[in-house]
This record gives C-alpha cells, structure tokens and sequence, in this order.
C-alpha cells in the first residue's frame, strides 16, 4: 500500500519515540502531507503530541480528524497542512494517519 510506503520513507525522521507512533517535526509533517498528496494518498487524522522532558504525551486539544470528508473521496492534504502549521510554535511534534489507498481526491 501507498501509505504504509510512505511512513516507512519517514520513520527515518521521527521526532520523538513513542511506540506504536510516528511522531514528526512540524516542517517534516508538512513534508509527508505533501507527498501523500502527490501519491494521492488522503490524510484521515493528525494527531498533536507534547514531546517533553518527561516523555511524549497526547495533546487532546490538537487533533483533526477527517475521517467523514477522506471517506466521502477528499484527500485533505489542505486542510492537514494548516492545521499544523498553525501549531508550529506550540512544540508539537504529529502523527498523521493515512488512508490506506490512493485516491482520486480534490
């Protein structure tokens, strides 16, 4: 799969180590958002992790979830890149997930 492709690309440059989790920097989230896009790969949910001294934690308050509009054939690519980069400076680090398959997505 397309996806399980691209994280593998990336698990290179994970951020922070939380098993089960690939955590990427801002700028390399945007990165992977862009890349899923060329590959038309859909992004359903970006998740916003508190990366600290005393490990890496959940941020319930920065999570968006496009579950509704990626199933109904929308790729988000758009949506997922401002929605991190609007958290840039919070240091955050992110965990996308990907649609399993490719798409043809507006």
């Amino acid at each position: 799969m397309e996806a399980e492709s691209l994280v593998r690309e990336f698990a290179s440059r994970a951020a922070a180590q939380q098993p089960g989790h690939l955590l990427l920097q801002a700028a390399d989230a945007i990165v992977l958002i862009n890349k899923a896009a060329e590959a038309g790969v859909p992004v359903v949910r970006v998740d916003g992790f508190r990366s600290g001294a005393e490990g890496t934690a959940p941020s319930p308050e920065d999570v968006a979830d496009f579950s509704v509009a990626a199933g109904e054939g929308h790729g988000c690519w758009t949506e997922a890149e401002e929605f991190v980069r609007e958290r840039m400076d919070r240091g955050l680090v992110f965990e996308l997930t990907l649609g399993p398959d490719p798409i043809n997505a507006a």
